[in-house]
């Protein structure tokens, strides 16, 4: 870690500050947000102070810390401060809204820094729509992935990007899942998905009912950290610090001392938060912990070591495999899916089936020849394979492939798995050089 001693000079920084703070400001004014367009914002004495203070202090801080930071960790580096001014921000006033601390961050930001601003929008845009801070565990990720995908930046995905986008999340959804679930979120019925639309869809895809339920059952309280736009109180469930210990006990069969309680409970759950005044975790990192498989796997973790011999001939043991892997549902009508080769691998299966067929346009796909359902290209299925095949095994992956591919395409297939697999490709040469123990 690098650290750096940052001197800050009044007289010529805040001179500077100063002008551009009256360009902008107007102890009497009242300024427009500029997310939502909205909501109002009456700059005070105070609230003008606090801005002019945390501006000039970036103009000193931001440009050092870009020098000691190599441009891989810039934006991590950004976004980082932006929590940091968020809990400044909601420290100094803790009266402001959501969307007038996000209009007081952006107030704050040098024009000298786009990168930073980018980083501010990105965490006002998780905010304007969720209404929830950075507790929420899957907001940054999720707003990260949002903006890869919004390539042409126009702040909305069509529904074949939002298919793309689900893929690459792991999330499996049929076409017209996928349809009836835009139509469900999409307010203005223009067939384009705004992130706070996008932001429901995932949550609906990946809430676990069961779950939901053992929340529901284990909760004794609720915050009214949030209100309607007519002010009326929204009830949160919390899961208080108590809730979670008799959750552990009655539940999980968990045996622990009083003084040893909040050890066990973080170990369990991770970093508790204050939610309107209550310690505790809300649904979503509920959800998260008990469907952790390291935090809580349903495995005896004695049992996940290896304590078999695994010097022996491949032909000496059992191997999880599995059939059909790309498809999603039955074998007549399902989709077909290269994200089913990253659930078999990541959960273990160490033998995987691709039916090959020659496609239209020279490059061939993968399906169940003969029958309706759906046709990935055999391309993505190496990509898939390859980024998810020693993730949670180090052991050997079998492709078993069903060729019915001309000799062009089988060219093809070899030349893919060439290019994509490079050095983990096991070669007829490199099994002749390889000898038994």
């Amino acid at each position: 870690v690098t650290v750096s001693v940052l001197y800050w000079r009044p007289s010529t920084v805040m001179g500077n500050t100063c002008a551009t703070i009256k360009d902008i400001f107007d102890d009497k004014a009242a300024i427009e947000d500029e997310i939502t367009g909205r909501t109002r914002l009456t700059m005070t004495s105070k609230l003008t102070g606090f801005v002019k203070r945390t501006h000039a202090l970036l103009c000193v801080a931001l440009p050092e810390c870009n020098r000691i930071t190599s441009s891989k960790d810039e934006a991590s580096m950004h976004q980082q401060i932006v929590g940091v001014l968020d809990d400044l921000a909601q420290h100094h006033h803790s009266d402001l809204s959501d969307d007038e601390r996000i209009q007081l961050l952006l107030k704050c930001v040098p024009d000298s820094e786009p990168r930073f601003r980018e980083a501010v929008e990105r965490f006002a845009e998780g905010a304007k729509f969720t209404k929830v801070s950075r507790q929420d565990v899957d907001l940054i990720y999720i707003i990260e992935l949002w903006y890869q995908a919004d390539e042409d930046n126009s702040g909305e995905l069509s529904q074949d990007e939002v298919q793309k986008l689900l893929f690459k999340m792991n999330i499996s959804i049929t076409p017209q899942g996928l349809e009836d679930l835009v139509h469900h979120v999409d307010k203005n019925f223009d067939g384009q998905i705004q992130f706070g639309e996008f932001y429901k869809m995932y949550y609906i895809l990946t809430t676990v009912a069961p779950v939901n339920a053992l929340f529901d059952a284990s909760c004794t309280r609720v915050s009214v950290a949030r209100t309607t736009a007519a002010g009326e109180p929204i009830p949160i469930p919390v899961l208080s610090i108590y809730d979670i210990a008799r959750f552990l006990r009655a539940s999980q069969h968990v045996s622990f001392e009083p003084d040893d309680m909040m050890r066990v409970i973080k170990h369990a759950f991770g970093e508790l938060r204050h939610i309107d005044g209550t310690l505790g975790v809300a649904r979503r990192q509920f959800q998260n912990a008990v469907l952790d498989a390291k935090r809580n796997s349903w495995l005896d973790p004695r049992y996940a070591v290896v304590t078999h011999d695994m010097t022996q001939p491949l032909h000496h043991y059992f191997i999880d495999s599995s059939h059909n892997t790309y498809l999603v549902g039955n074998q007549l009508t399902s989709a077909s899916s290269a994200a089913m080769y990253t659930d078999a691998l990541l959960e273990g299966c160490r033998c995987v089936e691709i039916d090959c067929w020659d496609g239209s346009d020279g490059k061939p796909i993968v399906t169940h020849g003969g029958t309706a359902t759906g046709k990935i290209t055999f391309r993505e299925v190496i990509e898939a394979i390859n980024d998810a095949a020693f993730r949670t095994s180090p052991f050997p992956v079998i492709l078993s492939l069903e060729l019915h591919t001309s000799p062009a395409q089988s060219d093809v297939l070899a030349d893919t798995m060439r290019e994509i697999f490079g050095k983990k490709l096991l070669t007829s040469k490199d099994a002749e050089d390889t000898k038994p123990n």
